[in-house]
């Protein structure tokens, strides 16, 4: 689901607090469009996200599950190249088990909200 032949030159995280209400649902483009927390990973950040994301799956999810039924997406990963071009995006919600990967509907194996909290010091 995520390209591994592009080199990433550049991770950028996204983040609504979870206690930030909204009137619409956050799709993937509300949450670059309203990002109360944008962080560029520096290489020490990218090695760690590197560890948390290893071992962690995503399993497609049925029609069901898909963002049209509603999704609150509250955390975004943008995977640019050295040119600056988007390679790859994943978002999720504030669990940290359902989300997107370059628009398909994921469920991850954990909880990916808290590790990431822990490591960009984002206000939950």
């Amino acid at each position: 689901m995520i390209s591994r032949t592009s080199k990433v030159g550049e991770v950028q995280i996204l983040h609504i607090p979870d206690d930030d209400l909204t009137r619409v649902d956050v799709t993937p483009e509300h949450l670059q469009k309203w990002a109360k927390s944008r962080v560029i990973l520096t290489d020490s950040q990218r090695a760690e996200l590197g560890s948390i994301l290893k071992g962690t799956t995503a399993q497609k999810q049925p029609e069901q599950t898909n963002p049209r039924w509603g999704f609150n997406l509250r955390w975004g990963l943008l995977l640019s190249d050295k040119s600056g071009r988007e390679v790859d995006t994943v978002f999720f919600d504030g669990s940290g088990t359902i989300g997107l990967i370059n628009g398909e509907v994921v469920r991850f194996s954990r909880d990916l909200s808290t590790p990431l909290h822990q490591l960009t010091h984002l206000v939950r």
